[in-house]
């Protein structure tokens, strides 16, 4: 399995969680963190499919993801989608920090769900396609984030019926300190599927840390 845990962003806390299909050591579903002139980057992938072709597709989509970091998201998406023609394809969602907003857009299975600490979750999905594949349109969403925002991506490797471990507040107000490592490995373990790589990624917003 594999685990990033990044607390240096001026922006909050990040945590990556990744297990490739059961009995198999190489995941296509990858992930990665950039901080790079006051932004920070956070992208989620999943190669198509499992194994070392799967892999392969996602860390190429990383890889030219991180290569174009100063161009436009959309374009980024662009360049990436021509990049991987040769390979599988993959689902890519992105998530651009900058102060207290964050613009998010994707590609195909990787789901984003808001948890305001104050207000009822909500979903984000991505648009159709394949990135490597093609796909017809890339809607760039823009949010304001109020600290104690939680952020989270997942691959269709775990299931669309996750749920918070009951009992959780993200009050930023509230002076608790939250295990977000233990959170993720309890979200991947509980809610992960058998027959697939999974992959996650925490982001709780919370500047003042």
């Amino acid at each position: 399995m594999g685990s990033l845990t990044d607390a240096s962003s001026c922006h909050g806390h990040v945590v990556i969680k990744t297990r490739p299909y059961p009995g198999q050591i190489r995941c296509g579903d990858q992930a990665t963190i950039v901080h790079s002139d006051h932004t920070t980057y956070l992208i989620l992938v999943d190669g198509l499919g499992h194994g070392p072709e799967a892999e392969r597709a996602a860390l190429a989509a990383i890889e030219c993801s991180k290569h174009h970091l100063q161009w436009p998201m959309s374009e980024r998406f662009a360049v990436c989608n021509e990049a991987l023609r040769s390979t599988r394809g993959v689902a890519m969602t992105q998530i651009e920090l900058s102060d207290n907003r964050a613009r998010i857009a994707g590609v195909g299975n990787v789901v984003a769900i808001i948890y305001p600490h104050d207000s009822d979750r909500h979903h984000i999905y991505a648009d159709p396609g394949i990135v490597g594949g093609g796909y017809h349109h890339l809607h760039i969403q823009n949010l304001t984030l109020l600290p104690g925002t939680l952020l989270l991506l997942h691959t269709d490797g775990i299931s669309e019926q996750l749920q918070l471990p009951p009992g959780l507040s993200f009050d930023p107000n509230c002076g608790a300190e939250f295990d977000f490592e233990s959170i993720a490995d309890q979200l991947l373990k509980q809610w992960g599927r058998s027959t697939d790589d999974a992959g996650l990624l925490l982001y709780y917003h919370n500047p003042v840390l």
